[in-house]
């Protein structure tokens, strides 16, 4: 057996084990037939033989599609999303379909069909979500690199809480063709990777404009270095977070004014704003993007959703779709809808402000460590660990979750947000906090 072969069988039988509920199904033979198929292709390739396992929200030909719900059991999309496309050309091994929430509605990973996903660092925690099978996968070391999709901080908490990398790109940096929308101004497809460096790669790979997704752009080619670079520590982000995740802030910080960039504090306040603002959008969102579940059942037919929604999606889903109906179809509602569009303008002009005078802004990605399972899913709770990562979906930039510190023998996690299109930035930023970290 080639070494090659060798590295997906072990990746396959790590993965079958479905330790933590992170996988909801491996492609073993597929995986294989990808192996041999790599072995036959010559020149360099970017992401050669590394397995990567794919949300279940995002399109694998032939390859059933549940986003984590009974709704969409037997569901197989007939083609590959642009993501996936671009994966397999770079080399990569699509290993396995990881476990979410169901239609990515959640922040701690609890609420998908298939049973909750449990932190690889502490079963008795929570992963984090919606995106908690992907960071499981990549923290358990089954993967090296996991697709996750980020609406509202999906990507960059679930990495927070697993200790790993976690990237949102710029809104239309990666195409979104192929994955199934949950709020369209606010998705991204996100990417998991164990190390900085890797992330940068994986990056690489599936960055760029595509001509099916009329929303998608190329980002900036060329990454600013450190040495320079201005870093604003974001005051009110700070002020939400738990003392210990206050302290990685100010250690990150540190490290990258070691590395030749200048540090100061920003005040945005808009970030108050942001949850709610978020809430109000995604929910009416949410019924747009699902609409289209009106029909028959895919794989079962027969009969009609009405009477499937109510037996066959979560609480969640139908709590979302009704608050979101509710918000589209009361008059009496309107100043809402309206105030979160206006709302969502202010939070974008107050960032453009802020990155006149820095260069990325620095917080903590969430308020402390993982959850224990037994105290999560309070919804108020799930709204304050949103309340960090969502501006960076309301305005569509580029944010990466780093892992540094620790509180109560689990990981935390810091933020970095950069203007919309400079994600190498980001990047490359994250890349002098893990050389940093390691020189320390």
């Amino acid at each position: 057996m080639t070494e090659l072969k060798s590295r997906i069988t072990a990746a396959i039988a790590a993965a079958e084990k479905k330790p933590w509920n992170a996988f909801r199904l491996v492609m073993g033979e597929s995986a294989l037939r990808q192996a041999e198929e790599l072995e036959k292709r010559e020149g360099p390739l970017p992401l050669r033989g590394i397995p990567v396992a794919v949300k279940d929200n995002i399109a694998v030909a032939g390859v059933e599609m549940s986003c984590g719900s009974r709704l969409l059991e037997g569901y197989v999309p007939p083609e590959d999303a642009e993501v996936i496309t671009r994966l397999k050309q770079a080399g990569a091994v699509i290993l396995g379909k990881t476990n979410l929430d169901e239609f990515a509605m959640g922040s701690y990973g609890l609420r998908s069909a298939f049973g909750p996903v449990r932190n690889p660092l502490d079963p008795l925690r929570c992963a984090g979500g919606s995106s908690s099978g992907s960071a499981a996968a990549v923290a358990g070391g089954i993967v090296p690199m996991a697709l996750g999709s980020d609406t509202g901080g999906s990507v960059r908490i679930p990495a927070a809480w697993c200790g790993v990398i976690g990237f949102k790109p710029s809104w239309g940096a990666v195409s979104r063709r192929g994955l199934l929308a949950h709020a369209s101004s606010l998705d991204a497809v996100g990417l998991l990777a164990g190390s900085a460096a890797d992330c940068g790669r994986f990056f690489d790979a599936v960055a760029g404009f595509d001509p099916g997704d009329a929303t998608s752009f190329d980002p900036e080619p060329k990454a600013r270095g450190v040495s320079g670079l201005r870093i604003g520590i974001w005051r009110e982000q700070l002020l939400l977070a738990d003392t210990p995740a206050q302290k990685a802030v100010l250690e990150a910080a540190r490290l990258l004014e070691r590395a030749g960039a200048r540090v100061l504090e920003i005040s945005c306040p808009a970030v108050i704003l942001a949850g709610e603002t978020y809430v109000v959008l995604a929910a009416q969102e949410a019924v747009s993007c699902l609409a289209r579940f009106d029909g028959l059942r895919f794989g079962r037919g027969g009969e009609p959703t009405p009477a499937l929604r109510t037996r066959l999606m979560g609480a969640e889903v139908r709590g979302r779709l009704c608050l979101g109906s509710a918000l589209l179809s009361m008059e009496e509602l309107a100043p809402l809808r309206r105030g979160a569009l206006c709302r969502r303008s202010e939070i974008r002009q107050e960032l453009e402000r802020a990155f006149r005078e820095a260069d990325l802004l620095l917080g903590p990605t969430t308020p402390g460590p993982a959850p224990l399972l037994e105290r999560a899913g309070d919804a108020g709770e799930e709204r304050k660990a949103d309340a960090l990562t969502v501006v960076a979906n309301l305005a569509g930039l580029p944010a990466l979750a780093f892992p540094l510190g620790e509180a109560e023998n689990m990981p935390l996690s810091v933020h970095l947000m950069g203007r919309r299109g400079e994600d190498r930035t980001v990047l490359r930023a994250a890349m002098a906090l893990e050389e940093g970290r390691g020189a320390r």
